[in-house]
């Protein structure tokens, strides 16, 4: 006889009989305790073998008595006592688990094998839950510029852990998609609109806080902090590094930052490229008729033969000048004027009197028709000259007659000869500036920091730039007010190569829905109202944030003024049920509508298989489909909730699955799937009273299938990554949302509780235990609870 022991153990849920509490092993160790006790007499022990052979040790644990009984139960003796105890302690246990099992797999209450309680509640005209198939929908990510149709079955997988097999999932419909639709973002969601709040107006300080470490930027920098249409001249006063970021602290010049800036709209400008004088401008300016060689601080007469004014030369440019008077006009004619300067003589004049200081006038041909200012400008008159000894003679002042230590004359414009005629005169009203070279650092629309002549700083747009030869013009303007700046400069820095941003500027943390969402429907206002003309009611949505997706279905699309258009969906998921409050996990920055949404389920088409041949003469035909892992698909009109994933093709035509044949009449062409204990399937066909007979061919019955079920499906958010089966429009796809709905078919317990209630429910509910009930009947639901909601709204009779 072989020593392994082929007992089963004792099966646990027995109700009606007395359990079974060991095996054959235990009750062999049992007999020889028992039998210990009868073959010993006072000290003596008339059966050693008992007691010697596997000696029981002091403080025995639980392991060492298992692995003691197990090798007394198995050891070879040629002791025909020991023996025949323990073929007595096999049969009991044989014996014994015979009578228990078969007796309790009678009864529904007690049965345990799943075949058995199959059997059983069938007589109740119940069928048990197959096992389903996990679903997810996800979002296909067309090419880009593609838009058509994906056909059903699209398959994408999952990468596994080490050790487990590919998920493969496959699209259950068509879908007519669009590149534009794949990825909508909401109004305003890259613009915070927070408002700049860390000012000061008081001692007219800004703290702007950047995002990244501050680079090639020093104390004392100064630049533009600037909305679309405002600018305002700041000052680096402080830099505070962090270790990832920086904290600007900015000084401003004169302007009080107004309290609505917003973080997005706000940009400060450093480090210019461009820092130029530009040619004189404002009063004072003048365009010569030629470039000269006069420099600053010069004096120059300008006038005609009649008048003539001396103007002193504060800046020059080619032919641009400014003069410290504004006493000029057009077509006058400018003369360098000679310079004298004090000088002692000794023994000069001989005139008589004492020695002094002399200015010395030379070239004077006509006393009478000269021009003297002093260093102040101020007019000398002619009767103050006097005339040296001769010879020879010359014309000289006396030093007390002239204020200061240079004197500055012409003789008048009709012995004098002009450098330049003034073409042009400045006005107070500049309406452009002009540079020497060319505009390749500068653009229109970009921000310039100025400095007046009067000393103030200020901040103006780049509104026009005009190229000439040698030299450019440009125009400014205040985009707040829209008015050219009419004010002389003196300096200018513009074409920043920095253009920084306030740190989290493109992050709008405001809710992703607008005002009128309500307890029915959430509202979202897209970023491109165009888009809505590529979406429907009823579509199917997926909206992702950083925290959550939902799939929601869009309800209503309204058009407003302005272009002003708004998606309504539901469910209202802006709302959280467990509190009733708007829930934050959707912002307008972080929330995403992918609108080329599509249902996928667990399973992998399968080869056609040929399941055999009809034969007309028979009735009630079946065959096995040699699979265990049948997909099984969401089916409403089951009362389990699901059918088996197949298509069933007879002699060229597609007959229909239904969930039970006793409904069908004698000419519908219906099949219907039953599962075994072993996870396998079978067709069966009508008798020709319910459902049609098969029709008889060789071969003529074939079946398309997909294999993939069970609680393997259920996978997490964004387990599924990769493409299984290319298509042409398709670029890659998102699934953010787990697969769910995958389930093992029904346990015998499950059974043994649903098929009562399913016959006192005859498949309706009335109750709240018929509505739990019947929800437990679906393949994909595991616990059910049915509890009454009042509604507060509705009046009370």
């Amino acid at each position: 006889m072989n020593n392994k022991d082929l007992t089963r153990w004792n099966r646990s849920g027995l109700k009606d009989f007395r359990y079974i509490d060991g095996n054959a092993i235990t009750y062999l160790e049992t007999l020889r305790q028992v039998l210990e006790k009868e073959y010993t007499n006072g000290s003596t022990t008339q059966w050693d073998e008992l007691i010697k052979r596997f000696t029981v040790l002091p403080n025995e644990s639980s392991f060492q008595k298992t692995k003691r009984i197990s090798d007394q139960y198995y050891d070879e003796r040629r002791d025909f006592a020991w023996e025949i105890l323990r073929a007595f302690s096999r049969s009991a246990h044989v014996l014994g688990e015979y009578i228990n099992a078969y007796a309790n797999e009678a009864y529904l209450p007690t049965a345990v094998e799943w075949d058995n309680v199959r059997k059983l509640v069938a007589l109740l005209g119940y069928q048990p839950s197959p096992p389903s198939s996990a679903m997810t929908p996800i979002a296909l990510l067309f090419k880009p510029e593609q838009s058509g149709e994906v056909k059903r079955g699209f398959a994408i997988k999952n990468k596994p852990a080490k050790g487990e097999s590919t998920l493969i999932f496959e699209t259950l419909e068509k879908l007519k998609g669009h590149s534009l639709i794949n990825s909508i973002r909401l109004k305003d969601w890259n613009k915070n609109k927070s408002v700049l709040k860390n000012h000061n107006n008081n001692n007219k300080t800004v703290r702007f806080e950047l995002a990244q470490l501050a680079e090639d930027i020093n104390v004392g920098d100064v630049g533009v902090l600037a909305t679309a249409t405002r600018g305002f001249a700041v000052l680096v006063k402080s830099i505070n590094n962090n270790e990832v970021n920086s904290i600007i602290t900015l000084q401003l010049n004169s302007q009080n930052l107004p309290n609505n800036l917003t973080i997005f709209d706000t940009t400060l400008y450093l480090q210019p490229r461009f820092i130029a004088n530009p040619m004189p401008n404002g009063p004072g300016s003048a365009t010569l008729s030629q470039t000269t060689n006069l420099s600053v601080g010069e004096i120059v007469m300008a006038g005609n033969s009649i008048n003539l004014t001396a103007l002193e030369i504060a800046e020059i440019k080619h032919n641009k000048v400014l003069f410290k008077q504004t006493n000029m006009a057009i077509n006058d004619d400018v003369i360098r004027a000679q310079v004298s300067q004090r000088q002692p003589l000794k023994d000069f004049p001989e005139l008589g009197g004492s020695p002094g200081d002399f200015f010395i006038l030379n070239g004077i041909t006509d006393i009478n028709k000269v021009v003297m200012v002093d260093e102040n400008l101020t007019a000398i008159t002619v009767s103050n000259i006097l005339l040296g000894p001769s010879p020879p003679q010359t014309n000289y002042l006396t030093g007390s007659s002239v204020s200061g230590n240079k004197l500055f004359y012409i003789q008048n414009a009709i012995t004098s000869t002009p450098i330049a005629t003034i073409t042009n005169v400045g006005s107070s009203t500049v309406t452009s500036l002009e540079f020497s070279g060319k505009a390749t650092e500068l653009g229109s629309n970009q921000w310039a920091w100025i400095e007046h002549k009067d000393g103030k700083q200020a901040a103006y747009l780049i509104s026009e730039i005009k190229q000439n030869k040698d030299y450019f013009s440009l125009s400014l303007i205040d985009p707040f007010t829209g008015i050219k700046s009419t004010q002389a400069v003196s300096s200018i820095q513009s074409g920043y190569k920095q253009a920084l941003k306030h740190k989290g500027f493109e992050v709008n943390n405001e809710p992703a829905w607008s005002t009128d969402s309500n307890n029915f429907v959430t509202v979202f206002e897209l970023e491109s109202p165009g888009l809505l003309k590529l979406l429907k009611t009823g579509q199917k949505l997926i909206c992702s944030s950083d925290k959550k997706s939902i799939r929601v279905e869009i309800k209503k699309i309204q058009n407003l003024p302005s272009n002003h258009q708004l998606l309504h969906v539901l469910p209202p998921f802006h709302l959280d049920y467990k509190t009733g409050s708007k829930t934050n996990v959707f912002t307008r920055n972080n929330t995403v509508i992918h609108a080329n949404v599509v249902n996928a389920s667990h399973g992998e088409t399968q080869p056609q298989v040929i399941l055999g041949n009809g034969d007309a003469s028979q009735t009630g035909q079946s065959f096995k489909l040699q699979s265990e892992n049948i997909s099984w698909l969401n089916e409403p009109g089951f009362n389990t909730g699901v059918r088996a994933d197949t298509l069933l093709i007879v002699a060229n035509r597609y007959w229909q699955q239904v969930e039970n044949l006793s409904n069908s009449g004698a000419e519908d062409h219906h099949y219907q799937i039953k599962i075994d204990e072993d996870n396998k399937l079978s067709v069966h066909f009508g008798d020709g009273r319910h459902g049609r007979k098969l029709p008889t061919g060789i071969d003529n019955i074939r079946v398309n299938f997909r294999e993939g079920n069970g609680e393997a499906g259920n996978l997490s958010p964004y387990s599924l990554i990769k493409i299984a089966r290319l298509d042409p429009l398709v670029a890659d796809f998102i699934a953010p949302l787990p697969a769910t709905g995958g389930a093992m078919k029904e346990d015998p317990n499950h059974m043994r509780e649903n098929a009562p209630a399913a016959l006192l429910t005859l498949n309706r509910a009335v109750s709240l235990l018929d509505f739990e009930h019947l929800a437990r009947q679906h393949s994909m639901v595991w616990q059910a609870k049915a509890f009454e909601k009042i509604a507060v709204d509705l009046p009370r009779h």
